[in-house]
């Protein structure tokens, strides 16, 4: 096998205890727990732990040596194997389950209902089970203390519940588990060779192994030459110095729905200074401006827990996505800006779809399809405490690291007093870090051009009830209008207004989502795309882009072969100061733009030809014809002789607008004529017929 791959999570551990299941060393249980080395085979290493859970509910954990800090989001991986017959999900059929010495909780995850990822073959009975303690399932069962009062800033335990609507057979085991994970860094996949580079189709296969430390859990087949992902993934070795290759043709590679938070799914391609590192994805095709892809593969993302895509890395020699699709990547994509290697990768014929901004670096693109730009992660433009109607402006306190620095209520709260949280576009989601819950009751509410209106949250959390990050969603109010509040805006708030008082709640961050505002692609001095398309990078609520423009100064740059179609604007420009020229060459058409962040001007030159074409009455070609083109108040735009063929040409920058033009046409031995026509976007074709002037003397 080409790939070797290296688990950057962690097993959970108590001194020479640990939660890999081989011992039931550190374990505590409602039943047993039994080692096993068979029936079931273990998924990982020599041993697996089951218990008899009999028409019951049963559950096990591992104490840590050590409190762990979850409360800022933690993937938590469990494999189990069942020979009973589990109750439902929401029943609590199979769940995780936290702990903090006083406070357990099993979150339900899987049941009769549902299975979790499972590899169909190999050892294909056992499932990987996990959850996000950013956005913990909603469906628990209490085991000690309460919900509300589970600290995840100090976690201890970790393990399992199960639950049965049946009799063990025989009375005997018949629910298992094993391995336990956590970590937000998935896998690492390295090896290969430039004659036999990796593949998915190698990952996969190595997620199912046995062995110690096996059984990742991150990277399933699904079907021919399809997979799924539950994890993050890093191609390339960037702290050694080996060699490393992957390449790959036709796959579809799916990161599954698990009910992450949007900042968990990732893939990243790294390099190191020493051995060579190429990331090949599709078959290249055709050279210079034909340049295109085939047989490439399809990276797909769930809605709800996009990805984000980085391949920036300076020490990543080659790079290539040919023909492929990256879809739901709505977290961005980074490509490589590096001056020796970043202008030897290449990206052609390849769909970005639901998207966030790609930063192309200095990468090669040609042929490229940039569509449906999705939202945005940025931060707040204001964070403001009003208590009783004094304001003290936390806008750079909410979107730092600092712990425990915004107050959302002030130290004494009343009703009425409130926490206003502002972006200069519409937003739908906004995740917040509580690091102290306080007592006091929220409503929460957004501007609708005249007074503060009820917003309906669709989210599992609706209150700053536990320590950690709380995530916060609705469905953006058609009636929702900016206002400015503490002279900060006019920027569309919500707010979280105290409508029971009681404790203050203090939080140490915040950050937000919401609907496309960006732009599907950011411009940089050293860009080099060519001949892609842009189009449908719209939303209802937000106006999107399909290239930002962030350079100030006087700037101009060329289009070359890039066309626009269907965009909400086609350029933002979002320098501070300065001016922007665009010159539309080869076939471009960029035409809408929007200024977004205090530059003064944006002029778009598109290059259209003049044509003039000079005959005799008869239809022949008039030749050395004095051809002037200027516009109906007297402007010289262009002037000449008409060629052998009787044909003047010349270009102009056409600005966007029809220009009126007078076309002049003199030659001695003929009347002279001055037809009207207009410059449009299609540039100038005109016709112009000269008859014999009876009135000259001719040789």
């Amino acid at each position: 096998m080409a790939v070797t791959i290296t688990d950057n999570r962690t097993v959970p551990s108590n001194g020479g205890n640990n939660a890999q299941c081989d011992s039931t060393a550190g374990w505590t249980a409602t039943d047993g727990p039994t080692l096993l080395t068979a029936a079931p085979s273990p998924i990982e290493a020599t041993g697996c732990l089951g218990m008899q859970v009999s028409n019951a509910t049963q559950n096990a954990y591992f104490t840590m040596g050590t409190a762990q800090n979850w409360s800022a989001g933690m993937l938590v991986y469990v494999w189990v194997f069942s020979r009973g017959e589990p109750d439902t999900t929401a029943n609590g059929g199979i769940a995780i389950q936290l702990g903090d010495g006083t406070n357990r909780i099993a979150f339900h995850v899987a049941g009769s209902d549902i299975a979790a990822f499972r590899h169909g073959a190999g050892p294909s009975g056992w499932q990987c089970l996990v959850i996000d303690t950013a956005n913990l399932p909603t469906a628990t069962t209490v085991l000690a203390g309460s919900l509300a009062n589970l600290n995840l800033a100090a976690i201890t335990q970790v393990g399992v519940m199960f639950k049965t609507i049946a009799k063990s057979v025989g009375g005997t085991d018949n629910m298992f588990w094993d391995v336990i994970r956590y970590g937000n860094d998935g896998i690492t996949i390295t090896g290969g060779t430039n004659g036999d580079p990796g593949t998915f189709e190698e990952i996969a296969t190595a997620d199912r192994g046995t062995g110690n430390l096996a059984a990742h859990g991150i990277v399933r087949k699904l079907a021919d030459k399809t997979y799924g992902v539950q994890g993050p993934l890093t191609f390339g070795d960037d702290a050694g110095s080996s060699a490393h290759y992957f390449r790959d043709t036709d796959a579809v590679v799916v990161f599954e729905d698990r009910g992450f938070t949007r900042d968990k799914y990732y893939i990243k391609v790294v390099g190191n200074a020493t051995g060579v590192g190429e990331f090949s994805l599709g078959t290249k095709t055709g050279t210079g401006i034909t340049a295109n892809g085939v047989n490439g593969c399809i990276l797909r993302c769930p809605a709800n827990a996009p990805a984000s895509f980085d391949a920036s890395d300076a020490d990543l020699d080659e790079f290539n996505l040919y023909g492929c699709t990256l879809d739901g990547f709505a977290n961005g994509v980074t490509l490589s800006n590096d001056a020796t290697n970043g202008v030897n990768h290449e990206v052609h014929g390849t769909t970005f779809k639901n998207c966030g901004q790609v930063d192309p670096g200095r990468v090669v693109c040609r042929n490229n399809l940039f569509t449906g730009t999705k939202h945005f992660k940025t931060a707040l433009r204001a964070g403001i405490q009003d208590d009783g109607g004094a304001f003290t402006d936390f806008t750079t306190a909410i979107n730092n690291a600092t712990t425990a620095d915004v107050n959302i209520t002030p130290v004494t709260p009343v009703n009425g007093d409130a926490f206003y949280f502002g972006h200069d576009a519409k937003f739908n989601e906004l995740r917040v870090l509580v690091s102290t819950v306080g007592t006091s009751v929220v409503t929460w509410e957004y501007w609708n051009g005249g007074s503060w209106a009820a917003l309906t949250l669709t989210s599992q959390h609706t209150t700053f009830g536990r320590v950690g990050w709380r995530t916060f969603k609705w469905a953006i109010p058609g009636s929702w209008a900016a206002n400015t509040v503490n002279s900060q805006g006019p920027f569309f708030y919500i707010r979280a207004r105290v409508s029971t008082a009681g404790t203050r709640i203090i939080a140490s961050q915040a950050t937000m989502f919401g609907p496309a505002d960006g732009s599907a692609m950011l411009w940089n001095a050293n860009i080099d795309v060519q001949y892609s398309s842009f189009t449908q990078n719209t939303d209802a609520d937000n106006n999107p882009h399909a290239i930002e423009h962030p350079i100030t100064g006087t700037t101009s740059y060329n289009y070359t072969g890039l066309t626009f179609t269907g965009n909400d604007y086609d350029i933002d420009y979002s320098a501070a100061s300065g001016t922007l020229t665009i010159g539309n060459l080869s076939g471009s058409n960029v035409v809408t733009y929007e200024i977004t962040n205090g530059a003064t001007s944006v002029t778009i030159n598109t290059t259209v030809n003049l044509e003039v074409t000079v005959t005799n009455a008869f239809g022949l070609a008039v030749p050395s014809a004095k051809v002037r083109i200027e516009t109906t108040g007297g402007t010289l735009i262009s002037q000449g002789t008409a060629n052998g063929s009787g044909v003047y040409t010349d270009t102009y920058n056409y600005g966007g607008s029809p220009v009126g033009v007078n076309v002049i046409v003199r030659l001695t031995g003929y009347k002279p004529q001055n037809p009207t026509s207009s410059i449009t976007a299609a540039g100038l074709s005109v016709p112009v017929s000269l008859a014999r002037d009876g009135s000259a003397n001719y040789p």
